[in-house]
């Protein structure tokens, strides 16, 4: 069994070739004071997309009903036809 660091996995590399710990989100170092201001914005942030995708639901549930039509499908499986 071969083990490899992230470093030598192709995704994990930057077009040096060197694994860029910024892109996962290390390597910057900030004051507990401004991490708290980045981390209350994403929080706002992702607040405001729960609330599209919440509204975005509540739209589909409200997208109106259509009669099924019994005779329209034939649902096959393994072992037999099913026809409703």
């Amino acid at each position: 069994m071969t083990v490899r660091s992230r470093a030598s996995c192709a995704g994990g590399r930057t077009a040096g070739g060197q694994h860029g710990a910024a892109e996962h989100g290390r390597g910057r170092r900030v004051s507990a004071e401004k991490w708290q201001q980045d981390r209350d914005e994403l929080l706002k942030a992702e607040k405001e997309a729960t609330r599209t995708l919440d509204a975005l639901a509540a739209r589909r549930r409200r997208l109106p009903m259509v009669k099924f039509d019994n005779n329209r499908y034939v649902f096959d499986t393994h072992q037999i036809r099913i026809r409703p």
